[in-house]
């Protein structure tokens, strides 16, 4: 998997992933229709990628496998992360593998201290997923993994597994 960023006119694969109502029925209980869809414009979608994207600071990239993408991560400049990987493509651990990778590239080329993601421990999946990568939970909502955690682990998985760098 690689992350790519896409241009401001390369955003219909984000534009697809908010109106697909199986990827976004996590979000469904905070949208009027109860689909958890946002519908964006094209419109829209280039102002979110201007004002909101390019002028936060924000790191956003889709998630590609086998040349077609699979979903989408980004971090905010707080450390707040996202991944969302398309419907058809969730449980084939292209979730672990987005996540694992946006923690190595947040970790050690933008500088982040720690990461965070809102979520309800009852949201099983993402709660498997993120624990998995041993993301704590902080409360109801939070969960924290904190770049000191993230090197003690990856130092011990490398003294275990010296062959594999």
């Amino acid at each position: 998997m690689e992350f790519v960023t896409p241009g401001i006119d390369d955003l219909a694969y984000r534009q697809h992933l908010l109106a697909d109502p199986g990827t976004m029925a996590y979000n469904a209980e905070w949208t009027e229709d109860g689909t958890g869809c946002i519908v964006q414009t094209d419109e829209q979608l280039r102002d979110w990628y201007q004002d909101f994207y390019r002028k936060s600071g924000m790191y956003y990239a889709y998630c590609v496998a086998d040349g077609s993408p699979v979903g989408e991560v980004a971090i905010s400049p707080e450390g707040m992360v996202s991944v969302i990987i398309e419907a058809k493509y969730r449980n084939c651990g292209y979730g672990r593998i987005a996540l694992k990778k946006l923690c190595e590239l947040a970790f050690t080329k933008l500088g982040y201290d720690f990461l965070v993601d809102d979520f309800p421990a009852d949201r099983t999946g993402a709660e498997r997923l993120f624990t998995s990568l041993r993301f704590e939970r902080v409360n109801s909502e939070t969960v924290k993994l904190t770049k000191q955690k993230w090197q003690l682990i990856n130092n011990k998985q490398k003294q275990a597994h010296p062959e594999h760098p």
